[in-house]
């Protein structure tokens, strides 16, 4: 013949088990819930603030276009102001200097300074 615990025992039993079910479907449910709701964890709230500040500046910025009714530049606008800054470059022939040339400058305010 089996062993059959008393009343009062299983009743212990099925309570514990219970509370253990429901902690375990707890402790599964909470990440679940928080899933969505990133910007509540501290290590999120300085990005999601610079995130909110950057979007503040873009819309005051996207504000100043449309009420200067300025156009969005077109691709030959674009073009011909990027061949003008390279005719601006290359008549400016704006060469870095050689390292002769650093170390004859460097020599020279050396000799100033003495």
């Amino acid at each position: 013949m089996l062993y059959e615990p008393p009343n009062h025992l299983k009743k212990i039993i099925l309570v514990g088990s219970v509370a253990l079910f429901l902690a375990v479907l707890a402790i599964v449910a909470v990440p679940l819930i928080n899933k969505n709701n990133p910007a509540k964890i501290p290590a999120n709230l300085p990005r999601t603030s610079q995130q909110a500040k950057i979007q503040k500046e873009f819309e005051k910025l996207e504000e100043m276009r449309k009420s200067s009714n300025s156009k969005e530049p077109t691709s030959e606008e674009i073009q011909a102001e990027f061949e003008k800054l390279e005719k601006q470059k290359n008549e400016s022939n704006a060469t870095p200097p050689t390292p002769e040339q650093i170390r004859a400058e460097f020599e020279k305010l050396e000799q100033m300074r003495k």
